[in-house]
């Protein structure tokens, strides 16, 4: 009861995160979780339905959605909950907090000065290239090379060009 004597509602707190292509973990206060996977809607960014497995409570206020199918996590999704007319943005954040990667960034060349490594740490990028250029202030049209880089499964976009480019300029 409030102050005036009339029952109050608990103010509902939904919020949803990706934790990895297959888990998105949402706390939910102020209103009761349901217990099956159909109490529930996944959709991407233009609002298609992603399957969803099994939702495995963890405590009384977070439970981890299991989809069906594996997430993209450079991709916008979102969770409902139908019945309390709840939907959240799934953030992306946290799958991006713990990456880390142990390989050196930037231009490193090889001990034997055979090929230079260039590596760039982005993990929310969909592509990368790279401009080699002779001259310090060349512009994008002038580089001597272009070359699209690759990315790994820690973010990290790189690419290996023969001998030593110690003394090219890149971006």
């Amino acid at each position: 009861m409030n102050v005036a004597g009339q029952a109050s509602t608990p103010e509902i707190r939904f919020r949803a995160e990706i934790r990895g292509p297959t888990a998105v973990r949402f706390t939910l206060s102020g209103a009761e979780r349901p217990p099956q996977p159909d109490g529930y809607r996944l959709t991407d960014g233009r609002g298609l339905a992603i399957p969803i497995a099994e939702v495995l409570p963890n405590s009384a206020t977070e439970s981890l959605v299991v989809p069906a199918a594996a997430l993209v996590p450079l991709r916008v999704y979102y969770l409902e909950i139908p019945e309390h007319d709840l939907r959240t943005l799934v953030r992306r954040d946290p799958i991006f907090r713990n990456l880390y990667s142990p390989k050196p960034l930037g231009a490193v060349v090889d001990p034997e000065g055979v090929a230079t490594t260039f590596r760039l740490f982005s993990p929310r990028a969909d592509s990368v290239r790279l401009y080699l250029y002779h001259e310090a202030d060349a512009s994008p049209n002038e580089a001597t090379r272009v070359i699209d880089l690759a990315r790994d499964a820690d973010g990290v976009w790189e690419v290996t060009v023969d001998g030593d480019q110690h003394g090219v300029w890149y971006d």
